[in-house]
């Protein structure tokens, strides 16, 4: 049977960072492995920079679920 782990032995934010390190989904200034990472832009800033999703052709019918 396996052991049983307390909570308070478990050191969250090298688990919460091992998945940051992993996930790039995640932009690298948000993937600190210390505990003062820059505090990323608003997300108001974000959805400017972003260009806007192209249309879709014609040629190509949308699908229904």
């Amino acid at each position: 049977m396996a052991k049983k782990t307390r909570i308070e032995d478990i050191d969250s934010e090298a688990v919460i960072n091992s998945f940051r390190l992993d996930d790039t989904s995640i932009p690298p200034e948000a993937r600190s492995t210390d505990g003062n990472a820059p505090v990323p832009p608003p997300k108001e800033a974000i959805q400017e920079a972003v260009s806007p999703p192209a249309s879709h052709s014609k040629e190509e019918p949308e699908r229904r679920r």
